[in-house]
């Protein structure tokens, strides 16, 4: 062989294998977005799964063409801290908690008015439905932030010390609230003493007997703990913590609609593997809390009702805040998610 052919020879295979160490074999063309989305909670849990279902669901579906990368444990900020990101067009997506929100959009403590939601069925489909979308349109007029999926940590219950029945059981009761008016007034309608106390202090409260009861989702109960400084729980799924999934509107409009259309589909797919994931879970944690020595409270319908009627003027006295026609509009999408039920 002449000396050219195999210099070319060569050269040729040279080029080759250096192109096998630039072009993995497998590799796939670089996504054109990038879209983080961030949480607060931990990677082993429900809401991690969640977020990777979100994931895969865009990978998949838009060929590689957006990347998705998810931050769990507030690695990328906290519930307003993403929520400014999302505003400054820094941040694509969050989950984020909607009592967070209450100060900048009213509307969202509607999900808090006292013993409004029977159960997680009719909740979910008056959060899918007007009082979800109307709630949507204020946050994308208002917070400039696009929510297009509720996502769920659960119903609140109450725990204490003694066994709580009836609304009367609550008087005197030294109760751990959050500094928000709307939680102080619900306790105060129940006779109670709520206490404001920072979340991080809550436990050492209960233990220290500064406070005697509190309320929040199994979940929280049973992963800070509480059950080991209080004897009973009552399910009384008196309010709901929810959380939504939004994108920065920046980062959507920048979207062909196709790939707009993928990424809204996704979280709202996704919202089903953690609202209902979560309600499993629920079962475990409460299961396990038993265990621990914890009694269970349920509340029959005659005992709910006195609940009711006992909170509503707590109903009457924030309905300007939220919006009277929002609260009016989720008495009766809640009473025809009833009937549909029946």
């Amino acid at each position: 062989m002449k000396r050219t052919g195999i210099m070319a020879v060569v050269f040729g295979a040279s080029f080759l294998l250096a192109l096998s160490f630039i072009i993995p074999e497998g590799a796939v063309a670089a996504a054109k977005y990038t879209l983080k989305v961030g949480h607060n909670q931990m990677e082993k849990t429900v809401r991690q799964q969640a977020s990777l279902k979100f994931k895969n669901l865009v990978e998949e579906r838009s060929k590689g063409e957006i990347q998705v990368q998810v931050y769990p444990a507030q690695q990328l900020g906290n519930d307003l801290e993403r929520l400014q990101a999302l505003q400054m067009g820094t941040l694509e997506a969050s989950i984020s908690a909607l009592p967070r929100m209450a100060s900048a959009l009213p509307a969202v403590q509607v999900f808090d008015l006292p013993f409004l939601f029977p159960s997680y069925e009719v909740l979910f489909k008056v959060a899918d439905g007007k009082v979800g979308k109307e709630i949507s349109d204020q946050m994308e007029k208002k917070l400039k932030v696009k929510g297009v999926a509720f996502w769920h940590t659960g119903f609140k219950q109450f725990t204490a010390n003694s066994p709580i029945r009836k609304p009367g059981d609550f008087k005197g009761l030294k109760v751990r609230t959050m500094e928000n008016p709307f939680l102080i007034a619900q306790f105060r309608a129940l006779d109670a003493n709520p206490v404001p106390i920072d979340f991080h202090e809550l436990y050492t409260s209960l233990q220290q007997k500064v406070v005697e009861a509190q309320e929040n989702d199994i979940n929280t109960i049973h992963d800070m703990k509480f059950f080991e400084v209080q004897k009973y729980i009552t399910i009384s799924n008196h309010a709901w913590i929810g959380h939504v999934f939004a994108f920065s509107t920046a980062f959507l409009n920048k979207l062909p609609q196709n790939l707009q259309a993928i990424v809204i589909g996704a979280a709202q797919e996704a919202a089903k593997d953690d609202r209902y994931g979560v309600i499993d879970s629920e079962k475990t944690m409460l299961k396990t809390m038993e265990g621990k020595g914890l009694k269970t409270i349920r509340l029959n319908a005659q005992e709910l009702d006195a609940f009711r009627k006992k909170t509503r003027p707590v109903h009457d006295q924030f309905a300007d805040r939220i919006g009277k026609d929002l609260v009016a509009l989720a008495y009766k999408e809640v009473a025809a998610a009833e009937k549909a039920a029946k």
